[in-house]
C-alpha cells in the first residue's frame, strides 16, 4: 500500500504519462498520494537511482514497493538490493516499465510493464502510409496500444 516512484523529470514528455499512470493506479486502489514517495533523477546515472532508493527505503514508513519509470532504473535498484542483501520481493517489491531484454535475465527476474513499443511503431508507420495514400488528413485519430503487466520474480 506504500508505493514509491522513481522517475526522470515528471514534466518531460517521456515520463509524464508514466507519472500519470502511477497517479491513476494509486487513486484506483484508494491509496493516498504521498509526495515524499516520489523521487526524480536525471537518468542514466546509477548512483542517482540508488540515492533516490536509499532515501525512500530509509523513511520511517518506507515503501513496500518501488515502481520505476523505466527498466534501467529498476535494474539499478535491483542490483543495489542484491549487493546490500535486501530481499526482493520479501522486503521490497520492484517493478519497471519497458520490458527490455535485461528484465527477464535479472536476479530475480524483473516485473515490468510491456508498452509494446514495436507494435506502436508498426501501427504508426501503417497509419502514416494510409494517410499518404488517401491524402485525407481530416481523419487523424489516436491509436491506443494497451500496456501489459509482465509479472516476474521481483514482485
Amino acid at each position: 500500500k506504500k508505493i514509491g516512484f522513481i522517475t526522470g523529470h515528471i514534466s518531460h514528455e517521456y515520463y509524464l504519462p508514466r507519472f500519470e499512470g502511477y497517479l491513476q493506479a494509486i487513486k484506483e486502489e484508494t491509496i493516498p498520494l504521498d509526495i515524499n514517495l516520489i523521487k526524480e533523477t536525471e537518468g542514466g546515472n546509477k548512483e542517482e537511482d540508488v540515492n533516490a532508493f536509499e532515501k525512500l527505503f530509509s523513511l520511517k514508513e518506507s515503501p513496500t514497493a518501488i515502481f520505476c519509470a523505466n527498466d534501467a532504473r529498476a535494474l539499478n535498484i535491483l542490483e543495489y538490493c542484491h549487493a546490500k542483501n535486501i530481499k526482493v520481493p520479501e522486503e521490497i517489491a520492484i517493478c519497471g516499465i519497458d520490458n527490455n531484454s535485461e528484465a527477464r535475465l535479472s536476479n530475480p527476474p524483473l516485473t515490468t510493464v510491456d508498452t509494446h513499443l514495436e507494435k506502436v511503431g508498426q501501427m504508426a508507420v501503417k497509419f502514416i502510409i494510409e494517410l499518404m495514400m488517401e491524402r485525407d488528413f481530416s481523419n487523424i485519430k489516436d491509436i491506443l496500444v494497451e500496456p501489459e503487466l509482465v509479472i516476474r520474480g521481483s514482485t
